[in-house]
């Protein structure tokens, strides 16, 4: 399969998926497994730590987080991965726990990468180790993308608040001094 590295793919991620699912497919090949994602399907949950990391192949799945507002829980959608994204990314490759819970709402199918089976298999399937970098590199830049972006929303309509704040705040006060006039008036 003839395969162009470099920032192109980015923005079509068919070839490189389909360059995983062929390898993986491979009749020698243990530790990697495409997996069926059933639709409400649960992959883990918030707090969890990961024991696998999950290439979306097919299907859709959003990433949940709980919070508390105003003494309610509620749960955010942080993020919609579609075909090409890692499932878990951050808590698999930092140890730590998963911030969001990952549930299927599109069905569809998965590569699963055990733990200890990734360097490994990474450094012994050296048509894999490239693409597989360069799509874990191109998942973290689109999140910080997505972040950069919600953190430029978040200030902006911080000054917006901020800027009505200062509106009614005068409001208020010219209805103070308008409110005194009258009672002085009246007296």
């Amino acid at each position: 399969m003839s395969f162009e590295y470099g920032y192109k793919w980015l923005q079509d991620r068919s070839s490189i998926l389909q360059m995983i699912e062929q390898l993986v497919n491979e009749p020698d090949e243990q530790a990697l497994r495409v997996i069926e994602l059933e639709s409400s399907q649960q992959i883990f949950e918030e707090g969890d730590y990961l024991e696998n990391l999950y290439l979306l192949l097919e299907g859709e799945v959003e990433l949940v987080k709980q919070d508390a507002i105003d003494g309610e829980n509620v749960s955010i959608v942080t993020d919609h991965l579609k075909p090409g994204a890692f499932i878990g990314l951050i808590a698999f490759t930092t140890g730590n726990r998963s911030m969001t819970t990952a549930r299927v709402i599109r069905e569809g199918r998965a590569v699963r990468i055990k733990q200890e089976d990734l360097d490994e298999y990474l450094h012994q399937h050296h048509r894999l180790s490239y693409p597989m970098q360069q799509l874990m590199i191109a998942n973290l830049v689109e999140r910080y993308q997505q972040n950069t972006a919600l953190q430029v929303k978040m200030k902006r309509l911080n000054n917006q608040l901020k800027k009505e704040r200062n509106q009614l705040k005068k409001a208020y006060e010219d209805l103070e001094k308008t409110q005194n006039l009258l009672i002085h008036k009246e007296k």
